[in-house]
């Protein structure tokens, strides 16, 4: 392993059990992640192609730790990590953060911008006073580039328009001070006009912040453009790897092709 590799997904596999069927009493397992490894690399931003069910959502939840994994193992700076509630849970977060596909829900109604970046800076470390805490508030607005600040702490998020929920749970993310970023579909939700700018503000604050990002999207397009390696999943494995040009410009599997006839020509 390198030393620019600071997430490495390495043989993951996920079962779900599956319920009851009244009419075929179908019972087991179904199998969402088969064999699953790649690594990701701090400078660089990776795509994880396929379409919905593919189990790409899947993935990001386990390297997230919102889900256990059935098998395989997830390594941080090469080591193996068990990751569990409480305190081992926070400082997991601390380096792996995670961008949710729809903003509005992902951030409570009840709250303002400045209860969600006041909570997750003193979740990861932040003590004193509210005022040197909303010093920082206005730094992390100003960062994704969210201005003037003061418009937008006291706000609650159906005030805000999806591109600006999006860039604060962006903010969310960077009061942990994160190393990985995993950004499952972070512009599918929105209007395709404001769609280039939130990612070229992941693809600035990767090359500010020295980020690993993992990019999951069904768009060939945006991860060809902001992404270096891609990797295409289909039924719970990944298919087809590579660089994102090889990829899209030369597709070896089946499935991959299929894609990429699918996107419509002008």
């Amino acid at each position: 392993m390198t030393d620019n590799v600071v997430l490495e997904a390495r043989g993951l596999v996920k079962d779900f059990g599956r319920r009851a069927d009244r009419w075929f009493g179908r019972t087991g397992t179904f199998r969402a992640v088969d064999d699953v490894s790649f690594q990701l690399q701090r400078g660089q931003m990776t795509a994880l192609v396929g379409q919905s069910g593919s189990g790409k959502s899947t993935v990001a939840q386990l390297l997230a730790g919102l889900q256990r994994p059935t098998a395989g193992d997830i390594l941080l700076d090469g080591s193996p990590v068990r990751i569990r509630r409480g305190q081992d849970f926070r400082a997991y977060t601390g380096d792996v953060q995670m961008v949710l596909q729809d903003p509005f829900s992902s951030l409570n109604p009840a709250h303002t911008v400045r209860y969600h970046l006041t909570r997750a800076l003193r979740i990861h470390g932040a003590t004193g006073r509210q005022e040197a805490i909303d010093t920082e508030i206005e730094r992390l607005l100003a960062t994704v580039h969210l201005k003037p600040e003061g418009r937008f702490i006291g706000r609650f998020p159906h005030e805000l328009s999806g591109g600006e929920r999006q860039r604060i749970s962006l903010a969310r993310a960077l009061a942990a001070k994160p190393r990985v970023l995993l950004a499952d579909e972070p512009v599918s939700m929105l209007d395709v006009t404001i769609r280039l700018g939130v990612l070229k503000l992941i693809n600035q604050l990767k090359d500010e912040r020295d980020l690993a990002v993992l990019y999951i999207t069904h768009d060939l397009a945006t991860a060809r453009q902001f992404t270096s390696e891609l990797m295409v999943m289909y039924e719970g494995k990944i298919v087809e790897r590579g660089t994102s040009a090889e990829v899209i410009d030369t597709p070896t599997h089946p499935y991959t092709q299929q894609l990429l006839a699918a996107i419509p020509h002008p």
